[in-house]
């Protein structure tokens, strides 16, 4: 859910919440909310929007196979430099650092994102997690979205590939399970990027993702998004004076 879900009480003439916000509906749910007819949601909803859209583009670019009489498909190349204009804006910059201005995004709208973007993740994956641990449930949404959102930062823009990552990230972190091999693992640049998303998602209430976590870890995946963020910096993002937020006074979340 991009938002908390409400439904209007027509006896008492009050909205009442029936899901939180990353909550999903099983079908049974669905049918016995159906006499109540319409789910409303708050102004909120409308701040998650333009994350929603711009997967839906990046998800239109990595589809996208035209008939070899019309074009020729266009170079890796090009696709990824697409991708990285269409999340370059989506990236807010607000505050000082040690390497300056920061790129700055809240997990909620990665999440947001990622599950526009990739596979719908299996109904009883969804549901085990959320029966055994809210926070579990949480924290392997906002992490298996970071790897999708790492990922595609450094070109890696197959979609197939994308969902199942997003899919293995999800699983071991609702299952308390490790993400990762021993540092020394030959194949090792998909886990370093998990480890990135790993070390920049330590809890479910992390606040902000920074691309400044990037700066100083000594991994080749990690020095291959820094150097990417930077251009982001440099070329698409820009300073937003009202960062997209879930907390505060129009958010769902304290703070």
């Amino acid at each position: 859910m991009l938002s908390p879900v409400y439904v209007f009480m027509k006896l008492n003439q009050k909205y009442v919440a029936v899901k939180e916000p990353l909550d999903f509906f099983k079908p049974e749910e669905l049918e016995k909310l159906r006499p109540l007819g319409i789910f409303y949601l708050p102004e909120f909803a409308e701040t998650a929007l333009p994350y929603r859209e711009a997967a839906r583009q990046v998800h239109a670019l990595l589809s996208w196979k035209p008939k070899l009489h019309q074009a020729l498909p266009p170079a890796p190349y090009e696709i990824s430099d697409s991708v990285l204009r269409v999340m370059g804006p989506l990236w807010g910059t607000r505050g000082e650092t040690g390497t300056g201005e920061d790129l700055e995004i809240e997990p909620f709208f990665v999440a947001v994102f990622a599950n526009e973007l990739c596979d719908l993740l299996p109904g009883e994956s969804l549901q085990a997690a959320r029966d055994a641990s809210i926070d579990n449930y949480e924290l392997a949404i906002f992490r298996s979205s970071w790897a999708v959102w790492l990922a595609l930062t450094l070109g890696w823009c197959d979609l197939a590939f994308l969902s199942a990552l997003r899919k293995r990230v999800f699983d071991a972190v609702a299952m308390g399970q490790a993400l990762t091999g021993a540092p020394t693992d030959p194949a090792v640049e998909v886990d370093e990027l998990i480890a990135c998303a790993e070390k920049s998602i330590k809890e479910a209430k992390t606040r902000a993702l920074f691309a400044s976590d990037f700066e100083q870890a000594p991994t080749r995946a990690a020095q291959k998004l820094a150097f990417r963020l930077r251009r982001i910096r440099k070329e698409f993002s820009q300073p937003i004076e009202n960062l997209p937020t879930i907390y505060g006074e129009r958010g769902f979340a304290d703070g």
